[in-house]
């Protein structure tokens, strides 16, 4: 039995596939949530992010314990040092979530790439894109 070969167009599709199917995803379901009431301004948790990025960028934060994760409140202070607005980290936020969907269906069809390989048998179909298509479809985006 031979070897399968490796066909770089097969593999680019097989991960392109799934990276562009999250982001026109995404991108729809955020296209329907601006529409919403929830969509319009930030609530709940986006606001508690928002105002925690401010507070980090601004040098404001209170020196005692509080009790969420602050990695994405960083990465959205890092947004408003780069000189994006107080109005603009909602905007901002939901773009970013948007790429990081995209980023993350991405990461998993390489992995899958790598676990599995590209397939094999006689069509030498690529497992890639199911993988990666069972990402696309996760329901939460930001």
């Amino acid at each position: 039995m031979s070897e399968p070969t490796y066909r770089p167009r097969v593999a680019a599709l097989a991960l392109g596939i799934p990276a562009a199917a999250a982001l026109l995803y995404a991108l729809g379901h955020l296209t329907w949530y601006l529409a919403t009431p929830l969509g319009r301004v930030p609530v709940l948790d986006e606001r508690e992010n928002i105002d925690l990025a401010l507070a980090i960028a601004g040098g404001t934060l209170e020196h005692a314990p509080f009790y969420r994760a602050p990695g994405y409140a960083l990465v959205l202070a890092f947004l408003r040092i780069a000189g994006v607005g107080p109005a603009g980290l909602f905007p901002a936020a939901l773009v970013l979530g948007v790429l990081l969907h995209t980023a993350n269906t991405l990461l998993v069809a390489l992995l899958s790439r790598r676990w599995f390989g590209m397939g094999g048998g006689k069509k030498n179909r690529p497992k890639v894109p199911q993988a990666g298509g069972c990402r696309v479809a996760h329901p939460k985006v930001s």
